[in-house]
């Protein structure tokens, strides 16, 4: 294991590892307590709703947002965008949790909870946008009076610094930046100027000294918290009530400018993919990005670098390339932790079109999806107009992301019907998340025929929190007992797997083919080669230098499964395996799956075994 972790730290990076183990040392030794000290009294965070005399402007009316306004204002939260859970009408009262209510943020021990995000998510104000555009969609002052409740309620639950939500530097630059755009949208008279002033102050003294602890791990955070301190310091400089508080938003401004530049250029990868090599995750960021551009658009800020600029184009055009553009849905790949923040539209969690739509106006001057699909909610809060031609211009790429190590192939059906295919391969820059090497993600109009495990909660109980993360959990091969890469924390992954021989697309005889394989630690060898058309979809496998079984799974969704010999099939999709070796077992089993946090649904797998070195081929009909 000491061996692995010596390992890890090359791979990672000596510079980010000498910066988590100062951030260590600096919070062992109190030294936060002193940066960001807890204080007795609470923020203050009042509306003006007695002097409001009407709604001073109005923006198009969005179903969705009342309807989600609606079950704010009776007293419901669609938890991780789905989970709608009850809270006190006028109280947040999952806001604050008992155990940590009075120590400083640097004492609380997240191990204590069940998963931290639970208390996390609603504290993230997501609710103060939405119930800011519901008012100006109605004009009715109910929505007001439900924010200025739940704004009360939780400033006094949660003193400065003190208790679980102060705890994570992200998610105390996502409350700053949601509680910024309410503020905006709504316009400085509904606030106190001095309570707003004091509460943007007191979240970004409390980011930046720890920023570089979120610097050192190569992830979404830094990017959410220098989005923090870039618009924190843009309002602050704006409107600041004294000269020491404009200079303080000016430094806060330049420094968010220069880490959310360094961080963007490192971590969005030469092809658009992100770092953590997880599609959610990279709808994260794409959101933060566009965000940050609105408010650098609404100020007449100078525009970022080209480099930059750059960067956030080929990340919108990554995101673009995996969605499928029917359902909006895309491949469950990677780490999901239930985010999807600052796009208004209360569409379903899963449909990343108003994303890629917001991004596409913002970024590439392009309407990559047409105007029903929604995501301009932001555009209207900050009054920034769609100039754009109605023509939508969606063009997917397909073809290979080698810096993402993925694969993608499509085939245009009959009756206009798309089959979209992803091949996951092991390139690793930056620390993988799931042991997910050749896992193959298959697509047919919409419906997700072979999928990935997910991630349900980060904190799971017993064995479900490893085995989604694990190559059990993925259409991939298993050697023996052990997994593709040995996990030793839980968000660190040891023995980097890389891949080997890979050829790239071919097509001949209407068929795309891609193969590519690698070589685990203990000497197991898996090389994959996938063919694809118009009808069928053929999965090569040589599997060799395992010592006693090697066992190929298929995730598919519920339905009238039936196995007979070596087929398996139903009404719509037939799976047919051969192999030059005698197949010892091939069996249909009942799975999880999590493709929403904290939700687990069932599904079927097939696994097939073998106990020598051979070939499967699978042979997957889909147009019966």
């Amino acid at each position: 294991m000491f061996l692995q972790k010596l390992r890890v730290v090359r791979l990672i990076g000596v510079v980010s590892v000498v910066r988590f183990v100062l951030y260590r040392a600096l919070l062992k030794l109190g030294v936060f307590k002193l940066l960001t000290p807890m204080r007795e009294t609470s923020l203050r965070t009042s509306l003006k709703i007695e002097a409001i005399s009407g709604c001073p402007r109005s923006i198009p009316s969005n179903s969705k947002v009342i309807e989600v306004a609606e079950e704010l204002t009776n007293g419901f939260f669609r938890q991780f965008g789905w989970r709608k859970i009850r809270v006190k009408k006028e109280s947040v009262e999952l806001a604050v949790n008992g155990k940590n209510y009075e120590r400083h943020w640097s004492d609380v021990n997240l191990s204590e909870l069940e998963d931290v995000k639970l208390v996390w998510d609603i504290s993230r104000f997501s609710w103060v946008p939405t119930l800011s555009s519901a008012y100006l969609m109605t004009g009715d002052l109910k929505y007001l009076r439900t924010m200025q409740n739940w704004l009360s309620d939780w400033t006094k639950n949660n003193p400065v610094n003190a208790g679980l939500n102060w705890v994570c530097g992200q998610e105390v630059s996502i409350r700053l930046l949601n509680y910024l755009t309410g503020v905006t949208a709504l316009t400085h008279s509904f606030f106190d100027i001095e309570e707003v002033e004091e509460f943007v102050l007191t979240h970004c003294r409390r980011v930046r000294p720890t920023i570089l602890y979120s610097i050192s791990q190569d992830n979404n955070h830094a990017v959410t918290e220098a989005a923090a301190l870039f618009i924190g310091g843009v309002w602050l400089r704006q409107f600041g009530q004294n000269r020491k508080v404009k200079i303080e938003g000016c430094r806060l401004q330049e420094k968010g400018r220069k880490i959310l530049e360094e961080r963007i250029n490192r971590l969005v990868l030469s092809d658009g993919g992100f770092a953590m090599y997880s599609v959610t995750y990279h709808r994260v960021v794409l959101n933060t990005l566009s965000l940050v551009e609105i408010w650098r658009k609404h100020f007449s800020l100078n525009s970022f670098s080209l480099g930059y600029q750059e960067k956030c184009k080929v990340a919108t055009r990554w995101l673009a390339c995996v969605v499928d553009k029917e359902s909006g849905d895309a491949p469950n790949l990677g780490a999901n932790d239930g985010s999807n923040p600052f796009v208004i539209e209360q569409l379903e969690y899963r449909d990343f079109r108003p994303s890629i739509r917001l991004a596409g106006i913002l970024f590439l001057k392009e309407n990559l999806f047409p105007s029903a699909i929604e995501g301009e909610i932001l555009l209207e809060l900050f009054k920034i107009k769609n100039r754009l031609s109605s023509e939508c211009r969606f063009s997917q790429y397909a073809g290979d992301l080698p810096a993402s190590g993925l694969f993608v192939a499509r085939k245009e059906l009959k009756d206009s019907k798309i089959a979209t295919c992803f091949l996951k391969y092991p390139v690793y820059e930056y620390r993988p998340a799931q042991c997910d090497a050749l896992h193959l993600d298959f697509w047919v109009n919409g419906e997700n025929l072979l999928r990935d495990g997910g991630t349900f909660s980060y904190n799971a109980k017993g064995d479900l929190g490893r085995k989604l993360g694990s190559v059990e959990s993925h259409n991939t091969a298993q050697f023996d007992y052990h997994d593709q890469m040995p996990r030793i924390s839980k968000f660190l992954l040891g023995n980097w797997l890389r891949c080997g021989e890979k050829k790239v697309v071919s097509t001949s005889n209407g068929f795309e083919t891609f193969s590519v394989s690698y070589l685990d630690r203990f000497g197991c060898k898996h090389h994959r080669c996938v063919e694809f058309n118009e009808s069928h979809l053929v999965i090569s496998d040589h599997l060799s230098g395992f010592s006693s079984r090697a066992v190929l799974r298929f995730r598919l969704p519920m339905g009238n499964w039936s196995l007979r010999e070596n087929i398996v099939k139903n009404d719509k999709f037939k799976f047919i395996f051969t192999s030059n070796v005698e197949i010892t077992r091939i069996s249909l089993l009942e799975d999880l799956e999590s493709r929403y946090y904290f939700q687990i649904d069932n599904i079927i797998v097939i696994e097939v075994e073998i106990r020598e070195q051979g070939f499967v081929r699978t042979k997957v009909v889909f147009e019966l």
